[in-house]
């Protein structure tokens, strides 16, 4: 949530928790009140399987997704143009 919001960094992302602290604690259902600071942030990351998330992300946002794998959508017009050539020719 920290990255899409536009945190960068270890120390920013626990600023990022502490600033959202009560929010984050109460629809997470956080146990003990305990958000986890920059420096377990950092370790978590280091150790991370980026991979592995996301292939478990995928899987996950598959249940939610009202496209059909058959179809593609583009999000942003800019990297959809830089993938073809002639995307202004008329066919």
């Amino acid at each position: 949530m920290g990255m899409m919001s536009g945190y960068w960094g270890y120390r920013q992302l626990g600023r990022f928790v502490e600033r959202h602290r009560t929010e984050l604690i109460s629809r997470l259902k956080i146990p003990c009140a305990r958000v986890p600071s920059y420096s377990a942030i950092r370790r978590v990351m280091i150790n991370l399987d980026y991979e592995e998330l996301q292939f478990v992300f995928n899987q996950w946002s598959k249940q939610y997704s009202l496209i059909p794998s058959s179809e593609w959508i583009s999000l942003d017009g800019k990297s959809l143009k830089n993938t073809v050539t002639n995307y202004d020719r008329v066919a």
